[in-house]
C-alpha cells in the first residue's frame, strides 16, 4: 500500500463522516465539500474507485434524507 493509497482511504473515511452529519447538520453546507473531498480521493489513487462509488452514493441517500429531516424540522438547509 503506497502513500497515495493511504491518502485515498482517509479522505473517503472524512467524506464517509461527513455524509453521516449531513443527516443531522445542514445537508447542503456538507454534501458538496463531501462530493469534492470524495472526487480528489478517487483522483489521488484508483485503487478504491469502487469505495468511492460507494461512497458518493451514501453522500447523496443522506443528502436526501438529510434535506428531508431538515424539512420536517423546519432547520434551515444551508
Amino acid at each position: 500500500m503506497t502513500g497515495r493509497d493511504r491518502l485515498s482511504i482517509v479522505l473517503l473515511v472524512v467524506a464517509l463522516v461527513a455524509s453521516v452529519l449531513e443527516l443531522f447538520f445542514r445537508p447542503f453546507g456538507v454534501a458538496l465539500p463531501a462530493l469534492i473531498v470524495t472526487m480528489v480521493a478517487v483522483t489521488v489513487s484508483d485503487r478504491y474507485r469502487r469505495l468511492g462509488l460507494y461512497t458518493t452514493a451514501a453522500i447523496t441517500i443522506c443528502f436526501l434524507i438529510g434535506s428531508s429531516f431538515a424539512v420536517w424540522d423546519s432547520r434551515p438547509l444551508f
